[in-house]
């Protein structure tokens, strides 16, 4: 049994303007469409290490990494990078956050096409909670990416902080009121 297929005119018009139609929705893909670094990594279990591992997927070399922070007394970066640091954790220190960079003077020193490094930070044992920032990441070229998603140490928000305080200060005003409403009750019945 074969199977016989005829088209006709109109019918090829039908299925060529069919076949036009869907490869013009489909977007092409671009070099823009794909990100120019990756980061992969975050903390350990015990929240107080932090560790990325920093890929390169543009023509041009990386040369300067920063990574913001809250709460780090200590910053990792790979043999050669120079480093300088804001608001680290240490005697006098200003509860704020701050920024971790890492830099090479020469291209040739830093992360090339399909290259990656890894970078680090411990976090002082103060209140911290993990979070999703962005890495700010420069390359010989000028040019800069920032990454977002990465996993990276922040401030802890208002309910964080105070969310015992309120509990109790809940359940404190709830015996009050349960307090109050047997007291009156006593009162009437008396």
């Amino acid at each position: 049994m074969r199977l016989r297929v005829v088209v006709t005119r109109p019918g090829l018009v039908r299925y060529g303007v069919i076949a036009l139609c869907s490869v013009a929705v489909v977007p092409p893909v671009t070099a823009a469409d794909k990100p120019k670094v990756t980061i992969t990594g975050g903390a350990d279990a015990s929240g107080q290490h932090y560790a990325w591992t920093v890929t390169n997927r543009h023509t041009s070399p990386i040369v300067y990494v920063e990574f913001p922070h809250y709460h780090a007394d200590l910053f990792f970066a790979p043999e050669n990078w120079s480093t300088k640091t804001t608001a680290l954790v240490n005697v006098g220190y200003k509860d704020e956050p701050g920024v971790c960079i890492a830099r090479v003077e020469s291209p040739a020193a830093g992360i090339h096409l399909g290259g990656a490094l890894d970078f680090g930070m411990r976090i002082a044992p103060l209140p911290t909670k993990r979070g999703k920032g962005t890495v700010l990441v420069r390359f010989a070229d000028g040019t800069e990416s920032g990454v977002a998603g990465v996993e990276l140490p922040q401030p802890r928000g208002v309910w964080d902080k105070y969310a015992s305080l309120i509990g109790l200060g809940a359940i404190f005003l709830l015996w009050i009121i349960f307090r109050a409403r047997r007291w009156a009750k006593a009162r009437r019945t008396a």
